[in-house]
């Protein structure tokens, strides 16, 4: 390596493909995501938006064909979205409703709101699913006027009784299915008043404490100001879920490259728990 540079890996070579149909075979089988891929708070799962990604999601099958008796999966797309679209592949088994949450932007209360300064949560739109045939699968695509969700919906099957009434199959499915955006959206940062400089992108002022089992000497974290990162090292055998403090951060998720936990917001402390043990990770002021 020269002095005063930087050592390199050799470029990877680009992988050639024998058939087109190898290709797109290839490139739909990078593009799927499962709930292993999200993070979970209590039953609403979060995962990581990116334009193309396939998301598996299970639903709650009816127990006959035409039986009404299944519950339902909610799509929840941010504050922002509009005139959304739920395109299935096959809609003779399926059914979407969208409705919306929330305080709409023309309002009294959100023109009041901004006329105080206050922040007002934004309208959410709500995508409604049911099925009604159990062990069907199909495709759902909503497509809104910014983005397009790709979803394969999973309905699962049991074996019926012949002597008893059909009943549902019981199995665990995915009551909420939420996005997160940041990335595909400009990273913010805090306007500086006049006369200020602009404030620094990354922070990483954190302190680690806990107990040897932790390695609290190997963690990382930082923030851009808007959102905290996070890295427990590599070497733990199974990674710690942090415990938000009320009031601060609402979720968070977990970066599929990186492998950083993401947290919504900059709270002041982040624990993470393990039986009796705890490990903290503090922002110093």
């Amino acid at each position: 390596m020269p002095i005063g540079g930087v050592a390199t890996r050799p470029a990877q070579p680009e992988k050639r493909y024998k058939s087109a149909s190898a290709k797109i075979a290839d490139a739909v089988r990078q593009s799927r995501r499962t709930a292993l891929d999200c993070t979970f708070e209590g039953s609403i799962m979060t995962c990581p938006y990116h334009t193309g990604l396939r998301h598996e999601v299970i639903l709650d099958g009816a127990s006959t064909e035409g039986a009404t008796d299944s519950n339902d999966t909610q799509f929840w797309l941010e504050p922002g979205e509009e005139t959304p679209e739920a395109i299935f592949g096959n809609p003779q088994y399926f059914s979407a409703e969208v409705t919306a949450g929330g305080v709409d932007a023309t309002s009294m209360r959100a023109k009041r709101d901004r006329a105080h300064g206050r922040n007002t949560p934004g309208a959410r739109l709500i995508i409604t699913v049911k099925n009604y045939k159990p062990g069907e699968r199909t495709s759902l695509t909503i497509s809104t006027g910014s983005r397009t969700y790709l979803y394969d919906l999973v309905v699962p099957s049991c074996k019926q009784s012949e002597v008893e009434p059909p009943h549902k199959c019981n199995a665990p499915y995915n009551p909420v299915v939420q996005h997160t955006y940041e990335s595909d959206q400009p990273k913010l940062v805090a306007a500086a008043a006049p006369g200020q400089e602009t404030p620094a992108v990354s922070d990483t002022r954190y302190t680690y404490d806990g107990p040897a089992d932790f390695l609290p000497r190997e963690w990382s974290a930082y923030n851009d100001g808007v959102n905290t990162y996070i890295l427990p090292p590599s070497r733990l055998a199974s990674r710690p879920v942090p415990f938000l403090p009320r009031g601060s951060a609402p979720s968070f998720w977990v970066d599929p490259q990186s492998r950083h936990y993401v947290i919504r917001g900059l709270p002041d402390e982040v624990v993470f728990s393990r039986g009796d043990l705890t490990m903290s990770v503090r922002r110093e002021r």
